[in-house]
């Protein structure tokens, strides 16, 4: 990818990707923070914040396509792995399932497998996952209790990963 086409996610310093569907309950907890904090935070210029939906592994294509990378990459997504509801992990790439699917998630093989990479490239991939309390195969919309009270938790982290990030790279005098 020619870096005067490269889009402008690629150059920034940290990307925070929302991800999920709006449209599955709580599977859009991603999207649903990524669209709070857009419209309730301004953030340096050096960060940018996507509401990535259920287009991440486009996103990270760019990203891999593009000569200019993220230094950092938080990703926010709804991920079922048997815990409480509303209960939030940070989570490393190796725990993530390696398994091939049609669609992308950074959950599945495809898109995990380029995070991965990115890691092997120098580039700092965190994964907020939040337990949903149910990822329902027809159409849903709003977030279960359960993760409606993690919210505020999930954006304090994301809000926490940028202000280190300013912090380590300008320190205070």
């Amino acid at each position: 990818m020619n870096e005067e086409y490269a889009p402008d996610y690629c150059l920034k310093q940290t990307l925070i990707l929302g991800c999920g569907s709006i449209f599955r309950g709580d599977d859009g907890v991603g999207s649903q923070v990524a669209k709070y904090l857009l419209e309730n935070h301004v953030f340096p210029e050096t960060v940018k914040v996507l509401d990535a939906g259920s287009a991440v592994g486009e996103i990270l294509f760019d990203i891999a396509l593009s000569y200019d990378k993220p230094e950092k990459i938080v990703l926010v997504d709804a991920m079922d792995r048997g815990l409480p509801a509303g209960t939030i992990s940070v989570l490393q790439l190796n725990n993530l399932p390696k398994t091939e699917i049609n669609h992308f998630s950074i959950h599945q093989g495809p898109s995990s497998c380029l995070l991965r990479e990115f890691e092997s490239l120098g580039i700092n991939v965190v994964l907020i996952a939040v337990q949903p309390e149910s990822l329902p195969e027809y159409l849903t919309i709003g977030l279960s209790l359960p993760v409606q009270r993690a919210f505020d938790d999930i954006c304090r982290m994301i809000l926490d990963q940028v202000s280190s990030d300013a912090i380590n790279k300008y320190p205070q005098s």
